[in-house]
C-alpha cells in the first residue's frame, strides 16, 4: 500500500511541473482520482477520449469501470462509441 502512495506522489509532482505523464491501469477507481485525462483502447481502437468528468457525464449513473466494460464490450450497455470516436 505504501507503494501505491509514493508511486502517486511521483505521477502528481510530475504532472504538476508541467511533465505528461502517461500512466496505464486497469483500477479505474485510482484513475478517476489521478488523471487529467482518460482513454480507453479496445483492440487497438481508441474507444473513449476525455477528462474522468467527461467521460462520467457522458453517461449518468455509471462508474468508469462501467463505461470501460461497456465500452470494451465485457457488459452490454453502451450501444455506441461517444461522439468523435469512431468505432
Amino acid at each position: 500500500m505504501a507503494a501505491q502512495e509514493v508511486l502517486k506522489g511521483i505521477i502528481r509532482r510530475q504532472a504538476s511541473s508541467g511533465r505528461t505523464v502517461v500512466y496505464s491501469s486497469h483500477i479505474l477507481e485510482v484513475v478517476e482520482r489521478l488523471c487529467d485525462r482518460v482513454a480507453v483502447i479496445h483492440q487497438g481502437r481508441l474507444v473513449a477520449d476525455g477528462s474522468p468528468a467527461a467521460l462520467l457525464a457522458k453517461h449518468p449513473g455509471r462508474t468508469l469501470a462501467d463505461i470501460f466494460l461497456e465500452l470494451t464490450g465485457a457488459r452490454p450497455g453502451i450501444s455506441e462509441a461517444p461522439s468523435g470516436v469512431s468505432a
